[in-house]
């Protein structure tokens, strides 16, 4: 007897496949009530395994350990969504998904918080601190500052940027912010032009200031501060 014929296997079938839709269903509520997501973007499977891979990732373990606020934990899984799915074609909708449901719950501030978690600016952060040796509760507060406030104190090279105008504007923020650090951010294709400009800033700094750069490969980080006994030493702006 076939499998179509047999009552008890399409019973089972049936079963299974009621089971498999309910918990579908349920995850894609869940994900969008906890992630804020729109309904339709959270019933994409590839981006449910992504949130959860980025959600349950060691990166989102570390960062978690220093930021505890709900809100901000959420932006943290975000921007770890976004490194997940990486910058291929295939994603181009599901990125720009995140990117508006981020605008809508969290505003642009929200947006450009999960950016910098997507270029690993933030765990940099965090692990530069740790190595100047400071207490677990000043990192957990510069953490938390640097996401409330990302906007005053990072700059963002956009495919748009004309570099001569963006150099001027970067020396000028980065003197208002003392003596906070500032942090200039490329990513892919605007990496090379992130470095020259950098390059070009700190040329125009007076003696002092000095920068801590990392370049992983997709982006490209530089924390331009104040020199303390021949090195870099990060300060949180006010």
């Amino acid at each position: 007897m076939s499998a179509s014929n047999d009552p008890t296997a399409s019973a089972v079938k049936g079963a299974v496949e009621g089971a498999l839709e309910w918990t579908a269903e349920r995850i894609s509520r869940l994900a969008a009530r906890i992630q804020g997501h729109s309904a339709a973007a959270a019933s994409d499977p590839v981006r449910l395994e992504s949130i959860r891979r980025a959600s349950k990732s060691e990166e989102a373990r570390f960062l978690k350990t220093y930021v505890t606020d709900p809100a901000q934990r959420r932006i943290i899984n975000d921007g770890l969504t976004l490194h997940e799915l990486g910058e291929g074609p295939e994603n181009v909708e599901r990125l720009q998904s995140i990117r508006a449901d981020l605008r809508r719950a969290a505003n642009i501030t929200g947006l450009h918080g999960a950016e910098i978690v997507q270029g690993g600016v933030l765990g940099l952060f965090i692990r530069h601190m740790m190595r100047e040796g400071r207490s677990r509760s000043e990192i957990s507060s510069a953490a938390c500052t640097l996401l409330e406030t990302v906007d005053k104190w990072t700059y963002f090279v956009q495919s748009t940027d004309r570099a001569a105008e963006v150099v001027e504007e970067v020396k000028v923020r980065v003197l208002a912010n003392q003596p906070g650090v500032f942090i200039v951010f490329g990513s892919g294709q605007q990496k090379r032009k992130a470095k020259a400009i950098v390059d070009a800033v700190m040329k125009r700094l007076p003696k002092g200031f000095t920068t801590d750069s990392h370049d992983s490969g997709r982006e490209f980080v530089a924390f331009i501060g104040r020199e303390n006994e021949g090195r870099f030493e990060l300060r949180v702006p006010a």
